[in-house]
């Protein structure tokens, strides 16, 4: 039977680490962050506020879990511009992080994935 970091190591992450869930904390600056339009998704995807809950909602989801597996994927720019480079790693994390999580809950199947950023699975959310 496999773990999530052995699940992490075969998903093709760079790094992974055990993670004490009580370092993570919803924080109300990415809230603001979110609000502000930074990203142009709030209010536009399930995924993002307010669709995605209050912090309060995510810190109960959050403090049912003593432990998780923090995961990285890392890559190589030609330059500190290299947005076509970063959009390739990040394509890269997003499949490899939707495996990990498929797995992850065939073998913890009340687990909680987690991950940074937008859904962008549908081409248009709902």
């Amino acid at each position: 039977m496999n773990d999530p970091e052995t699940l992490a190591a075969q998903n093709g992450f760079s790094h992974w680490a055990q993670l004490n869930m009580a370092a993570a904390v919803p924080l109300e600056a990415v809230r603001d962050m979110c609000a502000s339009g930074r990203c142009g998704r709030y209010g536009h995807n399930w995924a993002c506020p307010p669709g995605c809950g209050t912090l309060e909602d995510a810190a109960a989801a959050m403090g049912r879990f003593d432990a998780g597996v923090l995961v990285q994927t890392t890559g190589t720019l030609a330059d500190d511009f290299d947005y076509e480079g970063m959009e390739a790693i990040q394509r890269r994390h997003k499949r490899a992080f939707a495996d990990f999580a498929r797995q992850a809950r065939l073998l913890l199947p009340d687990c909680l994935p987690l991950s940074a950023g937008a859904c962008t699975v549908c081409r248009r959310c709902t």
